[in-house]
């Protein structure tokens, strides 16, 4: 079984960690330069049985709070 490519949210970029998107697979999503992760416990994904990424959604904040 085989899972979609993820979908990447703005400002973030994909780190694949396996040879695909199949079952098991686990893929991490790091926040591109000057953003962070809103909650840093995710940014992990996990292909599932049924197809679909499980974890946590990933949003990236900018770092600049001044701006």
């Amino acid at each position: 079984k085989q899972c979609n490519a993820p979908v990447i949210p703005e400002n973030a970029d994909l780190l694949t960690l396996g040879p695909g998107f199949y079952y098991n697979d686990s893929v991490e999503l790091k926040c591109t330069l000057g953003y962070r992760l809103e909650n840093p416990a995710s940014g992990r994904l996990v292909c599932g049985s049924n197809r679909t990424w499980q974890g946590l959604q990933v949003t990236c904040q900018s770092e600049c709070h001044q701006c």
